[in-house]
């Protein structure tokens, strides 16, 4: 985790984790770590700490949201770039949506925008 985040060019305000032991070198690079519900006004998931990620994924999400005003910015399996669709695997969300509890799949019949971008290959 520690080398996930701070390898972001657009490094997060905070994690969230369930033990913030050992994670020191994060606090001190600046990014708060703490325990329970995400206080900044954008979520990103990053549950899955196999998954690789580029070194701008943040940075590309947040430009994007950003450019569109979306209120989840993801991938879908047709590789969208770009475009506002009805579904995808959310990876930057609004923080009121990411905890309302509703599935992703309900959020664009619910009138929330959703923007898709394509993933780049890890750098």
């Amino acid at each position: 985790l520690v080398g996930q985040v701070l390898g972001q060019l657009h490094r997060p305000v905070e994690v969230v984790v369930p033990d913030p032991a050992g994670l020191d070198e994060l606090t001190a690079a600046g990014v708060a770590v703490r325990r329970g519900q995400p206080l900044a006004p954008w979520v990103a998931d990053w549950t899955d700490l196999t998954e690789d990620r580029p070194d701008t994924l943040l940075l590309d999400l947040m430009c994007a949201q950003e450019y569109s005003g979306a209120d989840a910015v993801g991938h879908t399996p047709a590789a969208d770039d770009y475009v506002f669709v009805p579904s995808l695997r959310p990876l930057l969300v609004r923080r009121s949506l990411h905890m309302s509890g509703t599935a992703p799949g309900s959020w664009a019949g619910q009138g929330h925008r959703l923007f898709a971008v394509r993933g780049k290959e890890p750098s």
